[in-house]
């Protein structure tokens, strides 16, 4: 190979390398989140938003995503302890289970439990990458690159591509055999994050920012505003697409990623105009669930073991807390589950909408009969969750409505002359 060969070789390789920075897919992060903290409420959701929330600077190819990315991936315990109020607090929990030194990265990116010594994504994509050549090459020919520079670049760029597809596979698996409603709880969790985790997220990374790069604090601090304000975006546009049957969900996937690997390859091969399309990259993504359908259960389950005890023996802990919302399902202070509440409240249910079960928490201030009733919006009383006398603290019920139509309903609660009502979305 000349000089020249070898070169664009490299070239390629370390741009690729630079922009290839995933781990775990959001959906495998948010189903890791689920299995790990709370396990329900909206504190769960925070956990849920704050897993996938290092990832919010994956996609600036520059200086300041590098930065951000490292920070948030080996710095990740100063936003967690800098958090604070208990919802924040909860996102810092799932921010640091993301972590790429003892926490969940970690076992994909350096030593999987199922390839030890080498991270499972990463492996993943090296399996992948023969089955990508091929198709690589063509695509590199047809915008005109000679055919031994075009299988130059596609063996530097397969096993990386692989590398994010493998993730992607992982977290259709993930949707198809363990948590049927991850696609909905991404939505939710983007959708009811904390106001202040953008604040919290630029407090915690805008000073090293500025120091690294020579901007002033509040430019650096905007920066990073603006990024997980598109992120926050992002992660809801992935969840709803993770609520549509697995064909759609890669349909709309390719469909999306397509352009994406155009101007991946573009910029790693100046002066070619490449067209990748989604029937192609549908087809590695179907290649890619062959590749990890073998042990991704095996390997996730191992993960979150080695999480849960690194988190444990770190001295991060979820944050068990009741809560109340307001009308818009927004936070509003509340107490520690540990002290009776200062007065009722009722908050929004988790996950909405949901499909076919979701949890309402509410609060009593003392020792009183209470009933929490469901009805449709003819008026009419579909179901009785709660008909008890029920101690002062934090409580929770839970309404499985398997059979009932897709629809809007509310639920309200009574207790001592005091009468609170909430909607929620069924949708099936």
């Amino acid at each position: 190979m000349d000089t020249a060969k070898k070169l664009l070789v490299a070239s390629v390789v370390l741009l690729v390398a630079a922009q290839s920075a995933f781990s775990w897919g959001n959906a495998t992060h948010v189903y890791f989140a689920k299995e790990l903290g709370t396990r329900f409420g909206l504190m769960n959701a925070h956990e849920m938003y704050g897993a996938v929330l290092p990832d919010a600077f994956n996609f600036m190819f520059d200086a300041n995503g590098q930065i951000l990315y490292d920070a948030t991936h080996h710095q990740f315990l100063p936003l967690y302890q800098n958090a604070w109020k208990p919802a924040l607090k909860s996102t810092g929990f799932g921010f640091v289970s993301h972590n790429d030194t003892w926490g969940a990265d970690y076992t994909a990116h350096h030593s999987a439990f199922t390839s030890p010594g080498e991270g499972y994504a990463i492996a993943k994509g090296a399996v992948l990458a023969p089955q990508l050549i091929p198709v690589l090459v063509q695509i590199l020919t047809n915008a005109g690159l000679p055919s031994p520079d075009a299988e130059y670049v596609a063996g530097a760029l397969a096993p990386e591509m692989g590398h994010d597809l493998s993730e992607t596979a992982v977290d259709l698996l993930v949707r198809r055999n363990l948590d049927r409603a991850v696609g909905m709880r991404m939505m939710a969790a983007a959708q009811t994050r904390p106001a202040d985790v953008p604040q919290l997220l630029a407090t915690t990374y805008g000073p090293g920012l500025a120091a690294a790069t020579g901007v002033s604090e509040a430019e650096a601090r905007a920066l990073i505003i603006g990024a997980e304000n598109d992120y926050r975006t992002l992660i809801t546009q992935y969840g709803l697409a993770f609520t549509l049957a697995e064909p759609k969900t890669i349909a709309m996937l390719a469909a999306q990623t397509a352009p994406v690997a155009e101007m991946l390859i573009e910029a790693n091969v100046g002066g070619v105009d490449v067209t990748v399309t989604a029937e192609q990259v549908a087809g590695f993504i179907q290649a890619a669930i062959t590749v990890v359908e073998p042990d991704y259960r095996r390997e996730l389950a191992a993960t979150l073991r080695f999480v849960e005890r690194s988190m444990r023996e770190h001295g991060v802990r979820p944050v068990f807390f009741g809560f109340a919302c307001d009308e818009n399902g927004g936070e509003v202070p509340s107490t520690d589950a540990a002290t009776a509440p200062e007065e009722f409240s009722l908050g929004q249910n988790y996950p909405n909408p949901f499909n076919p079960s979701t949890t309402i928490a509410y609060a009593v201030p003392a020792d009183a009969r209470v009933s929490l009733r469901v009805y449709n919006t003819l008026g009419e009383q579909v179901a009785t969750l709660v008909d008890e006398l029920l101690p002062a603290g934090q409580h929770q019920s839970t309404w499985h409505a398997a059979g009932m139509p897709s629809g809007l309903y509310f639920y309200k609660l009574e207790s001592a002359g005091v009468t609170m009502t909430k909607r929620m979305m069924l949708v099936k």
